[in-house]
C-alpha cells in the first residue's frame, strides 16, 4: 500500500475544495471512497492521505479527491478521514519481492578488500616460502631479549626490577601475569605456530608441488612450531616433572591454523608433540640450509628437550 503526499503549497487548497466537494450518489463510481474509521494526518511540510497513494501531478489534474467526504475534515486540526485502499495485484507484489531479494544479494556482494584470501596469496611455492620466512621475523622479534629477559626474570639470579610493574608482575609469580609485555610475547608465539600450520596446510593450493620441497617446507614449518610450543610451556608452566605423570596443565597445543579455543594441554602432552616435530625436522631438513633451521638445529633441540 502506498501512501498519498502532498506539498504544503496544495495543502490549503485541497482543504478548502473538500468542504466544497458534493458527495456523489453512485459509491460504485467510486471504488475507493475513505470511509470514516481511518485517518489521516495533514501538517509540517506534507499531508498524508491515509495509506492511499496519489501523487502531485494527480492531485494537480484531479482538482478535488473523490475519497474523501467532506463531512470527514476538520479544519482546525487539519484531521482528514481516509481509507485503506485495495491490495496490490499480485504482480506488483512478486515485482516488490523480486526487487527486495535483488537489493539483499548485491548488499550481501562485497570484496575482500584489503584481506588477501588464501587462494589468491598462495599460489606457487615461492609464496609458500616467504609465508614460512615470515615466522623467522616473528621468532628474531621475541627471540632478541624479550624472552630472555622474562625467562631470566623466573630464577634466582635477578633482584626485584622496581623501575618496571610488568617485570615486577613477572618476578612476583603474580596472577596477573599477562602484562602487556608477557601478553605481546605470549601472542606473538602463537603468530608463529599459526602461520606454520598455515604453510602445512597450504600444500594443496599449489600446484605441481614437488614431494621433496614439500617435506622440506613442512619440515621447517614444525621446527618452528615445536621450538615455539617449548618456550610457551617452559614460561606457562610449572616445569616438566613437576608431577609423577607430568599431567600438570601446561599451554594450549595448536596444530592446525583454524581451531576453536582449546584448553591447555598437559605439560607431558606438550613435550611428546614438541619431540614428535623436531625429530621430523631433524629427519627431512638439509644440512645446509642457508639461515635457516637446519637437521643439526633440529637435533640439538631435541637433546636439550629430553634434558
Amino acid at each position: 500500500m502506498g501512501t498519498c503526499v502532498a506539498t504544503t503549497q496544495i495543502t490549503k487548497w485541497i482543504v478548502d475544495r473538500i468542504g466544497e466537494h458534493r458527495r456523489q450518489p453512485d459509491r460504485e463510481r467510486y471504488p475507493h471512497r475513505i470511509p470514516e474509521t481511518s485517518s489521516v494526518i495533514a501538517g509540517g511540510d506534507a499531508i498524508i492521505v491515509g495509506d492511499a497513494h496519489l501523487d502531485r501531478s494527480a492531485l494537480l489534474k484531479q482538482r478535488t479527491h473523490p475519497g474523501i467526504d467532506r463531512r470527514a475534515v476538520d479544519r482546525t486540526s487539519l484531521k482528514v478521514e481516509a481509507v485503506e485502499w485495495p491490495e496490490p495485484s499480485q504482480h506488483i507484489v512478486e515485482f516488490i519481492g523480486v526487487a527486495c531479494a535483488a537489493a539483499i544479494d548485491k548488499q550481501l556482494e562485497f570484496e575482500p578488500g584489503d584481506v588477501i584470501l588464501a587462494e589468491d596469496a598462495i599460489n606457487t611455492a615461492d609464496d609458500l616460502q616467504r609465508m614460512l620466512n615470515s615466522n623467522y621475523d616473528v621468532l628474531a622479534n621475541v627471540l632478541n631479549g624479550r624472552q630472555q629477559s622474562i625467562a631470566e626474570l623466573l630464577t634466582n639470579n635477578m633482584a626485584r626490577p622496581y623501575s618496571s610493574l610488568d617485570y615486577t608482575a613477572v618476578w612476583n609469580r603474580e596472577t596477573n601475569f599477562f602484562t602487556p609485555t608477557t601478553g605481546g610475547l605470549y601472542t606473538d608465539f602463537y603468530y608463529a605456530i599459526y602461520r606454520a600450520n598455515v604453510v602445512v596446510e597450504s600444500f594443496d593450493l599449489v600446484e605441481g608441488l614437488d614431494e621433496a620441497t614439500k617435506v622440506r617446507l613442512e619440515a621447517e614449518s614444525r621446527f618452528v612450531r615445536a621450538v615455539c610450543h617449548w618456550y610457551l610451556v617452559k614460561m606457562w608452566g610449572y616445569p616438566y616433572g613437576y608431577s609423577a605423570d607430568n599431567s600438570h596443565l601446561g599451554v594450549p597445543l595448536r596444530l592446525d591454523a583454524v581451531e576453536p579455543p582449546t584448553p591447555r594441554a598437559t605439560v607431558g602432552e606438550v613435550y611428546e608433540q614438541v619431540i614428535a616435530d623436531l625429530e621430523f625436522a631433524r629427519d627431512n631438513l638439509p644440512n645446509e640450509n642457508g639461515p635457516y633451521a637446519t637437521s643439526m638445529a633440529a637435533s640439538d633441540c631435541t637433546v636439550c628437550t629430553r634434558n
